[in-house]
This record gives C-alpha cells, structure tokens and sequence, in this order.
C-alpha cells in the first residue's frame, strides 16, 4: 500500500470485520508522523457511532478548531467505517475534487461487499475509478509482510505518541 500513498488517488481498505482495516490506518499515521508529518493535519474520523454528519462539516469543524485551510498545506483524512456513513461517495467525491492536490484520503469499511455494490451502483461508469485504489482484503493472512504490530500495541503507541505531539 505505501507505494500509493504519494499518488493521488484515494486509498479504499475493505474486507471483513476484525481483520485490521484500522490498525492498518494507525500504522499510516504514526508512519506519517515518523516521518516529520504534522500531528495537527491528520484527521482521523470514525462513522461507527456517527452516521448523520457531513463530511464538510467534520471538515469545517476541523478547520475552526485547529485554525488549519486545507487549500494550505498537505493533509491526511483517514475516514474509518464510512460504509455506515450514507451518501458517503458523493462527498468524498466532492473533497476530493477540491482538497485533492492537499489531502491524501483514506478510507476503510468492513462491508466490503456493500461499498462495491454502492460503487458500482451509482458510478457505473467508473466515476471514482480514476480517483481510487481498493485494497481488499479477505482474511488476517493477506496482511503479510506488512510488518504490522499487535492491534493493542498500535493503539497504546499511537495514544502515546499523540499526547506527546500535542
């Protein structure tokens, strides 16, 4: 996957549940951060308990909050679960188009099955395909190689390591 993260299609993780998705986004963030990336221009969102906010909106919010523009600088907006999210293409479509040379976008959900059907159901022309880059995955195997530490370990270390950049 690392060698599509300076392209700048959207990066779409999907698979079953449990099999990594997001600690898989957690490596993306403290590799970034590894890296000399700013903390403060990683957004990390999960849909899981938020279904009926606007993707604008969170990213609106973000901008106040941090006193950040996202037409200014590089950013990172990983989007986990966005399946439970509604009309979620069209937005992400959205940022793109105007965030896309700014913000690298990742997104994860766990029915995959449903995000392909949504895909294909309304852009069956393939109207994100030049956009975005699917990585499926089909079980905890497929991860191999990818040098991913134990899921408790990834989140005690991201926790740590966000504490000490703010």
């Amino acid at each position: 996957m690392s060698k599509y993260i300076p392209l700048p299609q959207i990066i779409a993780l999907t698979g079953l549940r449990r099999i990594g998705k997001t600690t898989l986004m957690q490596k993306v963030v403290l590799d970034f951060i590894n890296d000399g990336f700013d903390v403060r221009n990683i957004i990390y969102f999960s849909f899981h308990d938020f279904r009926n906010i606007e993707i604008k909106e969170l990213m609106k919010d973000y901008e106040e909050f941090m006193e950040k523009d996202f037409k200014n600088g590089k950013y990172l907006l990983l989007l986990d679960e966005i399946q439970k999210f509604a009309n979620w293409e069209d937005q992400i479509k959205r940022v793109y188009d105007i965030y896309g040379k700014n913000i690298k976008i990742i997104i994860s959900g766990s029915e995959s099955m449903f995000i392909k059907k949504d895909l294909k159901r309304h852009y069956p022309e393939g109207y994100l395909s030049s956009r975005s880059k699917i990585f499926h995955s089909k079980n905890s195997s497929d991860s191999k190689g990818l040098n991913i530490l134990p899921s408790a370990y990834m989140k005690k270390n991201f926790q740590n390591n966000l504490k000490n950049m703010l």
